[in-house]
């Protein structure tokens, strides 16, 4: 499905209900056209440097863990624990 028809369903489905669950989604996602070159950016996104965030973090007296299955396990069990993440009633094989 091209962007700009998943975005336009996105914005009918929310539009007008702040109580549906879809309407925090719509201003998370602009309305790209799908040929807009990628070295344009959107009027409507904010640029992002995170150089200062790299560099402090080259400095700090901690490392960061590796992004591996190990630190998704245990984001997944927080999220278990708090209460966000519902264990599945069937096992899923993809």
């Amino acid at each position: 499905m091209p962007y700009d028809q998943w975005y336009e369903q996105l914005s009918a489905i929310a539009q007008g209900a702040e109580d549906h669950p879809l309407y925090p989604l719509v201003s998370l996602f602009s309305s790209r056209r799908e040929g807009d070159s990628p070295a344009s950016p959107d009027p409507m996104e904010l640029p992002f440097d995170c150089h200062n965030t790299i560099t402090g973090l080259t400095h700090a007296p901690f490392t960061c863990p590796a992004l591996d299955e190990t630190l998704f396990v245990t984001y997944l069990n927080a999220l278990k624990k708090a209460g966000g993440l519902m264990t599945p009633s069937a096992s899923v094989s993809y």
